[in-house]
């Protein structure tokens, strides 16, 4: 206990008391130093090569206006929005695998991105596809799947860990097969805008993602930080959080009801990006060494696996643009085959 309180620091702020982990704040600049790599990396790279000469003259206002126009208007809102839906994803994966206690609880899995997908399809298909509409029907499709999935799992006043997860799977199935049969009906040309969407692509994100995702998670992440002791309490079991004071199953809904937010809004910035919520939690898990829901390693994390792998999807050349959806859902079923066979 002595060397664990000593490898933490208190920090007062106010009222407020946080106590932060410092190998773990280690890992945190070092994540953050990789995506701000990861940025100018991706800043430079495209149609046109940049140099760091030409991104100094861009910020200075001294470069070309096309390369500013490249930089400023394509190049950086598509990186950002990157690293802003990666953390969105990756917290909402890290707060329901803590309270689902189990490494399949992310919400790509268990049907919550699904659920916002189907609505996304839903609007684009029967009501006409406009960006705002369909990010706003993404959300709406999002919290629905999720109050109903909660509902379903809810036994005896309890809504068990396990329970959750199956509940989930064969609801995102249900969704996962509306979809596809909406659009197998819809007009060629509606279909053709759904399946774009539904792949998860970052294609054509400017200022307007940036910002919405920005004040999102400014809203957002104090809430999650506020229940992430008390979601630490509930991996420990129901019965030991309830002796320690914690109302269980209300805190539960409650950040449940954050997470499936967070993770709606990322899909309605991007569509169901497959793969970041559940594999960036437990990549943090195995880099930290902080117990408990790990939010901000997360975040970071999936805000660097996002940016790295749409550099990989905007620089493979195999004859058309790669939704960045694809190359995430590749390398995610390469990482599950992969702990698979470490725990078989």
């Amino acid at each position: 206990m002595s060397a664990l309180l000593s490898a933490d620091r208190i920090i007062r702020i106010g009222s407020l008391t946080f106590r932060v982990h410092r190998r773990s704040a280690r890992t945190g600049l070092i994540l953050l130093i990789l995506v701000a790599a990861a940025l100018l990396v991706s800043l430079s790279v495209g149609t046109i090569m940049l140099t760091s000469a030409d991104l100094w003259a861009t910020v200075t206002g001294d470069a070309s206006a096309s390369t500013r126009r490249s930089v400023w208007s394509r190049r950086m809102p598509r990186a950002l929005t990157a690293v802003l839906v990666g953390a969105s994803l990756a917290m909402s994966g890290a707060v329901f695998q803590s309270l689902t206690r189990n490494p399949l609880g992310s919400p790509d899995i268990i049907g919550f991105t699904t659920g916002a997908a189907t609505g996304a399809v839903v609007q684009i298909i029967l009501f006409g596809g406009g960006i705002l509409q369909t990010a706003t029907a993404a959300a709406v499709g999002g919290m629905l799947t999720a109050v109903l999935v909660y509902t379903l799992s809810r036994r005896d006043g309890v809504t068990g860990g396990i329970r959750l997860v199956l509940v989930g799977i064969g609801i995102g199935a249900g969704m996962s097969a509306l979809t596809s049969l909406l659009m197998v009906r819809a007009d060629i040309n509606d279909a053709t805008v759904a399946q774009l969407w539904t792949s998860g692509s970052l294609t054509g994100r400017g200022w307007p993602h940036v910002w919405s995702l920005t004040v999102v998670m400014v809203l957002l992440v104090p809430l999650l930080i506020a229940c992430g002791r008390s979601i630490s309490y509930l991996e420990m079991g129901d019965d030991t959080a309830q002796a320690l004071g914690i109302r269980v199953e209300r805190r539960r809904l409650q950040a449940m009801m954050l997470a499936v937010f967070a993770a709606a809004v990322a899909v309605a910035a991007a569509g169901p990006v497959a793969f970041i919520a559940f594999a960036a939690p437990q990549i943090a898990r195995r880099i930290s060494p902080a117990t408990g829901v790990q939010l901000g390693i997360s975040a970071l994390t999936g805000g660097l696996l996002l940016l790295l792998a749409d550099l990989l999807a905007t620089n493979l050349d195999i004859g058309l643009r790669t939704p960045v959806g694809l190359v995430t859902s590749v390398l995610g079923g390469v990482y599950l085959l992969f702990l698979l066979a470490r725990r078989i």
